[in-house]
């Protein structure tokens, strides 16, 4: 069944990844600085996104 993660997807080499693999990439993106004591620096790096919809963020982010 598509979704919105499909059209975030589309044009870039994550293309036809499954729903479930994705989410599984996407939540490593916090999980290593926190786990290697970078939370600091990952949440300056995340300001600029502050008051965004939370669709652009993701789009941003996989954009990167």
């Amino acid at each position: 069944m598509k979704n919105w993660i499909d059209e975030v997807l589309k044009g870039t080499a994550g293309e036809g990844m499954r729903t479930d693999d994705f989410m599984s990439f996407y939540a490593d993106i916090p999980a290593g600085p926190v786990q290697y004591g970078q939370r600091v620096e990952m949440c300056e790096t995340m300001k600029p996104y502050i008051g965004q919809p939370q669709h652009q963020i993701f789009q941003e982010i996989v954009a990167d």
